[in-house]
């Protein structure tokens, strides 16, 4: 973050959200799948109505800031 560089930022947040959705679904006793059913086999869990919007806010959020706000408030 401090040095500004997107793409790092972008692979960071990839493996935030990858990371929460594993842990998500290992507290669930969960097999955690391949990364191509991750995302779906997630959704699926009662869990996921709270986390998966946050997730996908901060896949999209343009700014610093909010991307932090996400985080924060996902964790």
């Amino acid at each position: 973050a401090k040095r500004d560089d997107p793409l790092a930022k972008i692979v960071c947040i990839g493996e935030f959200v990858d990371g929460v959705m594993r842990t998500v679904l290992l507290l669930n006793r969960d097999y955690t799948p391949y990364w191509k059913w991750l995302a779906h086999e997630f959704r699926k869990l009662e869990a996921a109505k709270s986390y998966a919007p946050l997730l996908e806010e901060l896949a999209s959020a343009s700014t610093s800031e909010r991307q932090v706000e996400l985080v924060l408030k996902t964790c």
